[in-house]
Protein backbone atom coordinates (compact mmCIF):
# COMPACT_ATOMS: atom_id res chain seq x y z
CA UNK A 1 0.00 0.00 0.00
CA UNK A 2 2.93 2.59 0.81
CA UNK A 3 4.34 2.28 -2.60
CA UNK A 4 1.39 3.93 -4.00
CA UNK A 5 2.09 7.23 -2.75
CA UNK A 6 3.69 9.99 -4.47
CA UNK A 7 6.28 11.62 -3.46
CA UNK A 8 6.00 15.16 -2.48
CA UNK A 9 7.18 16.19 -5.49
CA UNK A 10 4.71 15.23 -7.54
CA UNK A 11 2.10 16.32 -5.18
CA UNK A 12 3.13 20.04 -5.40
CA UNK A 13 0.58 20.38 -8.89
CA UNK A 14 -1.90 20.81 -6.40
CA UNK A 15 -1.00 23.19 -4.45
CA UNK A 16 -0.01 26.99 -5.23
CA UNK A 17 3.15 27.98 -3.22
CA UNK A 18 2.42 30.43 -0.49
CA UNK A 19 4.47 32.17 2.15
CA UNK A 20 3.79 31.41 5.59
CA UNK A 21 4.17 34.60 7.78
CA UNK A 22 5.73 35.59 11.41
CA UNK A 23 5.55 33.65 14.28
CA UNK A 24 2.55 34.33 16.93
CA UNK A 25 2.85 35.95 20.15
CA UNK A 26 4.70 33.49 22.60
CA UNK A 27 2.33 32.02 25.20
CA UNK A 28 4.42 29.47 28.31
CA UNK A 29 2.72 26.20 29.54
CA UNK A 30 0.48 26.56 32.29
CA UNK A 31 1.91 25.61 35.43
CA UNK A 32 -0.99 24.52 38.03
CA UNK A 33 0.25 24.35 41.61
CA UNK A 34 -2.30 22.03 42.91
CA UNK A 35 -1.84 18.37 41.90
CA UNK A 36 -5.46 17.76 42.10
CA UNK A 37 -6.35 20.65 39.79
CA UNK A 38 -3.10 19.59 37.26
CA UNK A 39 -4.58 16.01 37.50
CA UNK A 40 -7.94 16.89 36.48
CA UNK A 41 -6.56 19.37 33.65
CA UNK A 42 -4.19 16.17 32.62
CA UNK A 43 -7.45 13.35 32.69
CA UNK A 44 -9.70 15.97 30.61
CA UNK A 45 -6.85 16.37 28.32
CA UNK A 46 -6.26 12.53 27.48
CA UNK A 47 -9.81 12.21 27.54
CA UNK A 48 -10.42 14.62 24.69
CA UNK A 49 -8.13 13.35 22.77
CA UNK A 50 -8.09 9.91 22.79
CA UNK A 51 -12.08 9.29 23.10
CA UNK A 52 -11.67 5.56 22.05
CA UNK A 53 -14.34 3.54 23.19
CA UNK A 54 -14.65 -0.19 24.05
CA UNK A 55 -11.36 -2.46 24.27
CA UNK A 56 -9.86 -1.85 21.49
CA UNK A 57 -5.96 -0.32 21.57
CA UNK A 58 -5.35 3.10 20.26
CA UNK A 59 -3.85 3.12 16.29
CA UNK A 60 -1.11 4.61 15.36
CA UNK A 61 2.17 4.45 12.87
CA UNK A 62 3.60 1.08 13.63
CA UNK A 63 5.44 -1.49 11.37
CA UNK A 64 5.21 1.37 9.16
CA UNK A 65 8.43 3.92 9.03
CA UNK A 66 7.12 7.29 8.71
CA UNK A 67 7.83 9.93 6.23
CA UNK A 68 6.66 13.67 6.48
CA UNK A 69 5.79 15.69 3.70
CA UNK A 70 4.48 19.13 3.09
CA UNK A 71 3.35 20.68 -0.12
CA UNK A 72 1.58 24.30 -0.89
CA UNK A 73 3.83 26.56 0.31
CA UNK A 74 7.24 27.69 -0.83
CA UNK A 75 9.53 24.78 -1.71
CA UNK A 76 11.96 26.14 1.43
CA UNK A 77 8.96 26.26 3.66
CA UNK A 78 7.55 22.86 2.62
CA UNK A 79 10.89 21.38 3.22
CA UNK A 80 11.19 23.27 6.34
CA UNK A 81 7.70 21.89 8.02
CA UNK A 82 8.87 18.54 6.99
CA UNK A 83 12.30 19.11 8.80
CA UNK A 84 10.20 19.62 11.92
CA UNK A 85 8.06 17.11 11.92
CA UNK A 86 10.79 14.56 11.91
CA UNK A 87 12.14 16.27 14.55
CA UNK A 88 8.35 15.95 16.69
CA UNK A 89 8.27 12.18 15.26
CA UNK A 90 11.69 11.23 16.96
CA UNK A 91 11.00 13.13 20.02
CA UNK A 92 7.86 10.87 20.51
CA UNK A 93 9.82 7.70 19.96
CA UNK A 94 8.41 7.19 16.39
CA UNK A 95 10.62 5.43 13.74
CA UNK A 96 11.03 7.84 11.02
CA UNK A 97 12.83 7.40 7.42
CA UNK A 98 16.56 8.35 7.15
CA UNK A 99 15.76 8.71 2.97
CA UNK A 100 14.93 12.24 1.81
CA UNK A 101 13.17 10.70 -1.16
CA UNK A 102 10.80 8.36 0.42
CA UNK A 103 6.82 8.87 -0.22
CA UNK A 104 5.24 10.67 2.33
CA UNK A 105 2.75 9.00 4.36
CA UNK A 106 2.29 11.52 6.87
CA UNK A 107 1.24 14.57 4.52
CA UNK A 108 0.51 18.18 5.07
CA UNK A 109 -1.69 19.97 2.00
CA UNK A 110 -2.23 23.69 2.19
CA UNK A 111 -4.97 24.99 0.63
CA UNK A 112 -6.71 28.37 -0.47
CA UNK A 113 -9.97 26.05 0.08
CA UNK A 114 -9.98 22.78 2.09
CA UNK A 115 -13.21 21.17 0.49
CA UNK A 116 -11.85 21.57 -2.96
CA UNK A 117 -8.64 20.41 -2.53
CA UNK A 118 -9.54 17.08 -0.29
CA UNK A 119 -11.70 16.17 -3.87
CA UNK A 120 -8.75 17.11 -5.82
CA UNK A 121 -6.91 14.64 -4.03
CA UNK A 122 -9.44 11.93 -4.17
CA UNK A 123 -9.43 12.29 -7.97
CA UNK A 124 -5.82 12.64 -8.67
CA UNK A 125 -4.39 10.51 -6.33
CA UNK A 126 -7.21 8.08 -4.84
CA UNK A 127 -4.31 5.88 -2.68
CA UNK A 128 -4.79 8.80 -0.04
CA UNK A 129 -8.81 7.44 0.80
CA UNK A 130 -7.83 3.89 0.51
CA UNK A 131 -6.90 1.56 3.92
CA UNK A 132 -4.51 -1.21 3.77
CA UNK A 133 -7.22 -3.68 2.67
CA UNK A 134 -7.59 -1.35 -0.82
CA UNK A 135 -11.24 -0.24 0.64
CA UNK A 136 -11.86 3.25 -0.09
CA UNK A 137 -12.89 5.23 2.93
CA UNK A 138 -15.69 7.56 4.01
CA UNK A 139 -14.74 11.23 2.20
CA UNK A 140 -13.93 13.20 4.91
CA UNK A 141 -15.96 16.45 6.19
CA UNK A 142 -14.70 18.47 9.03
CA UNK A 143 -15.54 21.66 10.43
CA UNK A 144 -13.08 23.97 10.88
CA UNK A 145 -9.82 25.30 9.38
CA UNK A 146 -8.29 21.70 8.49
CA UNK A 147 -9.43 18.23 7.63
CA UNK A 148 -7.31 15.51 8.92
CA UNK A 149 -7.98 12.03 8.24
CA UNK A 150 -5.97 8.51 8.81
CA UNK A 151 -5.50 5.10 6.56
CA UNK A 152 -5.68 2.00 8.99
CA UNK A 153 -4.61 -1.60 8.63
CA UNK A 154 -4.75 -4.09 11.48
CA UNK A 155 -2.05 -6.80 13.11
CA UNK A 156 -2.37 -9.26 15.18
CA UNK A 157 -0.95 -9.86 18.80
CA UNK A 158 2.25 -11.33 16.79
CA UNK A 159 2.37 -8.56 14.53
CA UNK A 160 1.56 -9.95 11.89
CA UNK A 161 -1.19 -8.32 9.34
CA UNK A 162 -4.70 -9.35 9.51
CA UNK A 163 -6.18 -10.51 6.00
CA UNK A 164 -9.45 -8.58 5.30
CA UNK A 165 -12.31 -11.04 3.30
CA UNK A 166 -14.17 -8.35 1.09
CA UNK A 167 -17.01 -10.76 0.31
CA UNK A 168 -17.62 -11.30 4.19
CA UNK A 169 -16.55 -8.26 5.21
CA UNK A 170 -14.64 -9.66 8.26
CA UNK A 171 -10.98 -9.71 9.58
CA UNK A 172 -9.39 -13.15 9.29
CA UNK A 173 -7.59 -14.23 11.87
CA UNK A 174 -4.80 -16.70 11.99
CA UNK A 175 -2.66 -15.97 14.78
CA UNK A 176 -1.36 -19.18 16.68
CA UNK A 177 -1.11 -17.21 19.86
CA UNK A 178 -4.28 -18.50 22.43
CA UNK A 179 -7.17 -16.05 23.06
CA UNK A 180 -6.20 -13.23 26.17
CA UNK A 181 -8.43 -11.69 29.11
CA UNK A 182 -5.43 -8.83 29.23
CA UNK A 183 -5.09 -8.07 25.55
CA UNK A 184 -6.81 -7.41 22.31
CA UNK A 185 -6.87 -9.90 19.70
CA UNK A 186 -5.91 -7.21 17.15
CA UNK A 187 -5.20 -3.83 16.93
CA UNK A 188 -5.20 -0.64 14.57
CA UNK A 189 -1.95 0.74 13.00
CA UNK A 190 -1.74 3.70 11.22
CA UNK A 191 -0.09 3.09 7.08
CA UNK A 192 -1.07 6.71 6.32
CA UNK A 193 -2.05 10.27 7.59
CA UNK A 194 -2.82 13.77 5.76
CA UNK A 195 -3.96 17.08 6.98
CA UNK A 196 -5.42 19.80 4.75
CA UNK A 197 -5.10 23.40 5.77
CA UNK A 198 -6.57 26.33 4.75
CA UNK A 199 -3.94 28.84 3.51
CA UNK A 200 -6.15 31.97 5.08
CA UNK A 201 -6.03 29.96 8.61
CA UNK A 202 -1.96 29.82 8.32
CA UNK A 203 -1.01 33.64 8.14
CA UNK A 204 0.79 34.54 10.86
CA UNK A 205 1.97 31.48 11.60
CA UNK A 206 5.26 29.80 11.78
CA UNK A 207 6.91 27.33 9.92
CA UNK A 208 7.58 25.48 13.57
CA UNK A 209 3.94 26.30 14.37
CA UNK A 210 2.32 24.90 11.69
CA UNK A 211 4.51 21.62 11.40
CA UNK A 212 3.44 21.17 14.66
CA UNK A 213 -0.32 21.45 14.40
CA UNK A 214 0.27 18.90 11.59
CA UNK A 215 2.21 16.37 13.68
CA UNK A 216 -0.10 16.45 15.88
CA UNK A 217 -2.84 16.00 13.74
CA UNK A 218 -1.42 13.18 11.72
CA UNK A 219 0.83 11.40 14.22
CA UNK A 220 -2.55 10.21 16.48
CA UNK A 221 -6.15 10.54 16.13
CA UNK A 222 -6.40 14.08 17.13
CA UNK A 223 -9.66 16.68 17.08
CA UNK A 224 -9.11 20.79 17.64
CA UNK A 225 -12.73 20.75 18.62
CA UNK A 226 -12.89 18.30 21.59
CA UNK A 227 -9.94 20.47 23.32
CA UNK A 228 -12.19 23.81 22.86
CA UNK A 229 -12.73 24.74 26.45
CA UNK A 230 -9.99 22.86 27.68
CA UNK A 231 -6.80 24.79 30.48
CA UNK A 232 -4.44 22.66 29.16
CA UNK A 233 -2.19 24.50 26.60
CA UNK A 234 -2.19 22.81 23.47
CA UNK A 235 -0.73 23.34 19.94
CA UNK A 236 -3.81 22.65 18.19
CA UNK A 237 -6.08 25.77 19.22
CA UNK A 238 -3.57 27.69 17.00
CA UNK A 239 -5.68 27.69 13.56
CA UNK A 240 -8.86 29.09 14.94
CA UNK A 241 -7.69 31.27 17.78
CA UNK A 242 -8.69 34.86 17.90
CA UNK A 243 -6.49 37.28 16.30
CA UNK A 244 -5.54 39.23 19.08
CA UNK A 245 -4.96 35.68 21.34
CA UNK A 246 -1.96 34.63 22.51
CA UNK A 247 -0.81 31.24 21.21
CA UNK A 248 1.72 28.18 21.96
CA UNK A 249 4.76 29.11 19.56
CA UNK A 250 5.85 25.38 19.10
CA UNK A 251 4.29 22.10 20.49
CA UNK A 252 3.75 21.76 24.42
CA UNK A 253 4.72 19.74 27.10
CA UNK A 254 1.60 18.43 27.12
CA UNK A 255 1.42 17.93 23.37
CA UNK A 256 4.89 16.05 23.03
CA UNK A 257 3.88 13.90 26.45
CA UNK A 258 0.44 13.04 24.65
CA UNK A 259 2.42 11.64 21.95
CA UNK A 260 5.27 10.14 23.73
CA UNK A 261 2.80 8.18 25.99
CA UNK A 262 0.64 6.78 23.11
CA UNK A 263 4.16 5.55 21.52
CA UNK A 264 5.37 3.87 24.26
CA UNK A 265 2.01 2.68 25.76
CA UNK A 266 1.83 -0.95 25.85
CA UNK A 267 0.26 -1.82 22.21
CA UNK A 268 -2.43 -4.63 22.41
CA UNK A 269 -3.91 -2.98 25.86
CA UNK A 270 -7.55 -1.66 25.69
CA UNK A 271 -7.52 2.08 24.70
CA UNK A 272 -8.80 2.78 28.90
CA UNK A 273 -5.19 1.34 29.89
CA UNK A 274 -3.29 3.08 27.06
CA UNK A 275 -4.85 6.56 28.13
CA UNK A 276 -3.72 5.81 31.62
CA UNK A 277 -0.03 5.08 30.93
CA UNK A 278 -0.38 8.11 28.97
CA UNK A 279 -1.77 10.69 31.63
CA UNK A 280 1.21 9.04 34.27
CA UNK A 281 3.64 10.32 31.08
CA UNK A 282 2.57 14.09 31.01
CA UNK A 283 2.45 13.78 34.86
CA UNK A 284 6.13 12.73 34.41
CA UNK A 285 7.24 15.40 32.17
CA UNK A 286 5.65 18.03 33.81
CA UNK A 287 7.54 17.23 37.07
CA UNK A 288 10.15 16.81 35.40
CA UNK A 289 9.73 20.29 33.51
CA UNK A 290 8.67 21.94 36.98
CA UNK A 291 12.44 20.68 38.45
CA UNK A 292 10.55 17.43 40.26
CA UNK A 293 11.87 14.16 40.82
Amino acid sequence: MRNLFLTAAALCALAAPVMAQGPAADQADVIITAPEQRDKQIRDYVRALANVPGRDPMARFDRTTLCPGAVGLSPARNAEIAARMRVVAKAAGIAVSDKADCKPNALVIFASDKEAMVAALEKAHPAYFRDAYGTPIRTPKQAGPATAWHLEGRLDRSGTPVAYNADTGQYELNSPLPPSRISATVRPIFIAAVVVIQLDAAIGLSPVQLADYAAMRTFAQTDPEKVKGLSAPTILTILDAPDDAEVPVTLTKWDLGYLRGLYAAAPMRSAATQRDEIKRGISGDLDKAAGGK
